[in-house]
């Protein structure tokens, strides 16, 4: 199957968001739930993880990606084999194993084999009658990877895997519709619901995981507690999905619709017990949904962990299984280097520690202290700990449809760049050729820092690179951020009704109300208002969380 540029964008956002979600929500595990009135950050977390470190639930999930991401078929005892082998080797140096999965790969003898690991998984469920905890559903999202063409083949192998760990069948039938709701979700970029692999169960399973998912939709996440059962797991980040209202896209007042995903996995953090898995089962689908390219920059330089892998590394292994193991011409996402035909775009001064430039500019990256990469880099091209390096998933293309959360990326980079200036940092933006790409997120960043008109903005980048060509759609998407602010809350006046507990924002550009998370824009309202304070922000989402 081929896919375009936006599947193979969701596809690895897939893997990404689920470590963001993982790292998100591991310095939450076991503690109090997290309320609405104090921010969800990746701060570390138990068991000595450092901020953006992710936990058990990715590092499982990439030894089942390596497998995949050299074109394996995951249904063989081989594949079998050397996935458990994976987990057996993982586990020596693991700061944190789940107490199921522990036993099983204790028991499964060394070195790791699947016939070893089912018969511990089997003898520890004669043993205990409990083997439907959530890790198996953690870690179930390169499967469905693995299988964007083949339903029926990615059940059986989401089945085999589960069956691996977990003897009982209620976990293996969470991973196949999870998994299809993955699949699915990055084909169509739609936001899939789990129901779509109710005919994938035998039919006797079905009429369960109907009235489970009909319940995750009625209920918030924090009303499923017991999270460590793969049910609860599945409801709670099933629910942290649809409960998260997909905002209006407004890109003068810095809202768009790719922000569902930070707002559902905000939501997802908020539940006691296993915060770091329901955070990790809910970005695994959020990222299929949405795309890497909506995952805030200062995530995708944050996260790492086992085996000592960043965010490229996510992006490599998920590129590889969709390809079925085989590289892009040039070699990309494996390769070391890339290989562009360079045109000669050296390092230019934009604004005091702001360079631009294209690929050729890297052969200088010690010169910065932060390389903004547009194009596709080599894995070790430009000599930059992934903290410093920021890799974009940006197409340089006429159609629209290819770049989706462009507006997203323009603020979240500009904002990226801004954080690292102020710290009085050098910073390279650079694409292949800097005609494109390059100067229009530098425009971006002018206008949102600088205050500058997309007119002001383009001239100033011009004085540099001359050549600069922000075609369609770059263009008319810079010319809609004109007057862009940070916060809906900063450009306008807010507004509070007392009767209803409900936020209202008045704008020049009209009038909107808070719904959840997300501001909705709306007709002028007809009750009365007080001017609203600020604790009433936080106060509001408490209420839409417990009013249920």
């Amino acid at each position: 199957m081929d896919l375009s540029f936006v599947q193979k964008d969701r596809a690895a956002g897939s893997l990404l968001a689920m470590a963001c979600g993982d790292a998100l929500g591991a310095g939450y595990e076991f503690r109090l739930r997290r309320p609405f009135t104090m921010p969800v950050e990746m701060v570390g977390g138990n068991f000595g993880f450092s901020p953006g470190e992710w936990t058990d639930d990715t590092s499982m999930a990439i030894v089942i990606a390596e497998v995949a991401a050299r074109g394996a078929d995951l249904r063989t005892e081989e594949s079998l084999d050397a996935i458990c082998e994976g987990w057996r080797v993982w586990r020596q140096t693991a700061k944190d194993v789940g107490i199921q999965t522990q036993s099983v790969i204790n028991r499964g003898g060394s070195p790791g084999t699947a016939a070893g690991y089912r018969e511990a998984a089997v003898y520890l469920h004669r043993e205990t009658g409990r083997t439907a905890g959530n890790g198996s559903l953690m870690r179930t999202a390169p499967v469905a990877l693995a299988y964007l063409h083949d339903r029926q083949a990615m059940a059986e192998a989401a089945t085999l895997i589960s069956n691996l760990t977990h003897f009982d069948p209620v976990a293996a039938e969470a991973c196949v519709l999870w998994c299809e709701a993955i699949r699915l979700s990055v084909l169509s970029g739609e936001i899939v619901s789990p129901t779509a692999g109710l005919d994938l169960l035998k039919p006797e399973s079905q009429s369960f995981w109907i009235e489970i998912i009909a319940a995750a939709e009625a209920k918030q996440p924090h009303t499923f507690p017991n999270n460590g059962w793969v049910v609860s797991a599945f409801q709670a980040a099933w629910s942290a999905i649809v409960h998260a209202d997909v905002p209006e896209d407004h890109p003068a007042l810095g809202m768009h619709q790719a922000q569902h995903l930070q707002i559902a996995l905000d939501r997802a953090v908020r539940v006691d017990n296993d915060t770091d898995t329901v955070a990790a089962i809910a970005g695994s689908l959020l990222g299929a949904i949405w795309g890497a390219s909506a995952i805030p920059s200062e995530w995708l330089t944050k996260i790492h962990g086992y085996p000592d892998y960043s965010a490229k590394d996510l992006t490599r292994l998920a590129i590889l299984i969709v390809q079925k193991g085989e590289p892009q011409p040039g070699g990309w996402p494996a390769s070391e280097t890339t290989n562009y035909h360079q045109s000669a775009a050296p390092a230019v001064e934009l604004l005091p520690n702001l360079y631009v430039g294209g690929q050729t500019a890297l052969a200088t990256a010690d010169d910065f202290d932060a390389v903004v990469s547009l194009s596709r880099v080599g894995l070790t091209e430009g000599g930059k700990a992934p903290t410093n390096h920021l890799r974009v998933s940006v197409l340089d293309s006429h159609a629209a449809d290819m770049n989706p959360n462009l507006a997203f990326q323009f603020q979240d980079v500009a904002d990226f760049i801004d954080s690292r200036i102020q710290q009085n940092q050098k910073v390279l933006l650079h694409c292949v050729h800097a005609h494109t790409r390059t100067p229009s997120f530098a425009v971006g960043y002018l206008m949102r820092t600088k205050s500058m008109t997309y007119v002001e903005a383009v001239a100033k980048v011009r004085e540099v690179l001359p050549l600069a060509d922000l075609h369609a759609p770059f263009d008319s998407v810079l010319k809609s951020l004109e007057g862009i602010h940070p916060r809906a809350e900063e450009i306008g006046q807010l507004w509070w009704d007392e009767t209803a507990a409900q936020l209202w924002l008045e704008t020049t550009q009209g009038w909107f109300q808070r719904s959840g998370s997300a501001w909705q824009s709306v007709a002028q309202p007809e009750v009365s208002l007080a001017p609203a304070a600020p604790h009433q922000i936080a106060e509001f989402d408490e209420v839409e969380v417990t009013k249920s």
